[in-house]
């Protein structure tokens, strides 16, 4: 290739615009992508529609480089602070026996979030003074064939430009008390953050950019 055409191909890179259906079907190859790079394989030849997106798509490249470090063999996650599990085995699921291994799952947050914000509104309800309402509240059930419900909670910060996120996740095959150490990450428009889910699946975000929220989207690290 020559330099007219390198030169050609990174304008086109750089300026290149991606819709929500783009970054999805990146997110659905990432896992297969990651997995070439780390056997050593051609994986930008086997996998060129994604290595061009991850070139352009900021957000997609941080879920990638989040992939990338728990794929690779050794990696360990850090063991995050949490509240002790309670003993409720007498409250043991018929799908205990059910495992996991390493998959990571994606959800694509900003149009479910689009959608539901033009649904009409329940009334507001009532707080005790010194209690803050929720910026929005919205419930997403059947995101995927993991997830079953997912609960996207957002509240008041200390300044105006940002906000708390609070997920609350379901999945099909887990419950309650057995959702704790999920590794999330909550992605957006030039930014990101990561937590994990204490033992009823749920997770707060601080300091997420209030105009960021068109544009969020969550990775689940499921062990």
């Amino acid at each position: 290739m020559d330099s007219k055409q390198q030169a050609q191909n990174l304008a086109e890179t750089l300026l290149a615009t991606h819709d929500e259906a783009a970054c999805s079907q990146c997110l659905d190859a990432l896992e297969a992508y990651v997995a070439a790079q780390l056997a050593r394989q051609a994986y930008r030849a086997l996998f060129p529609q994604t290595a061009r997106h991850l070139d352009s798509c900021v957000a997609c490249a941080e879920s990638y480089a989040v992939l990338y470090e728990v794929l690779q063999p050794g990696a360990a996650l850090s063991a995050p602070a949490r509240i002790p599990a309670p003993n409720l085995s007498f409250l043991a699921s018929p799908r205990e026996g059910i495992s996991h291994s390493g998959t990571a799952i994606f959800v694509q947050l900003a149009q479910a979030l689009r959608e539901a914000f033009a649904l009409p509104q329940p009334p507001a309800l009532a707080f005790r003074d010194g209690e803050q309402p929720p910026l929005f509240s919205v419930a997403l059930s059947g995101v995927n064939a993991a997830v079953e419900r997912l609960q996207v909670t957002a509240y008041p910060s200390d300044t105006a430009e940002h906000c708390l996120v609070q997920l609350q996740i379901e999945l099909r095959e887990r419950a309650w008390p057995d959702l704790a150490d999920l590794r999330l990450q909550l992605s957006w428009q030039g930014g990101s953050a990561t937590a994990s889910t204490d033992s009823w699946g749920s997770a707060v975000f601080t300091a997420v950019p209030r105009d960021a929220i068109a544009s969020l989207a969550l990775t689940l690290m499921i062990d």
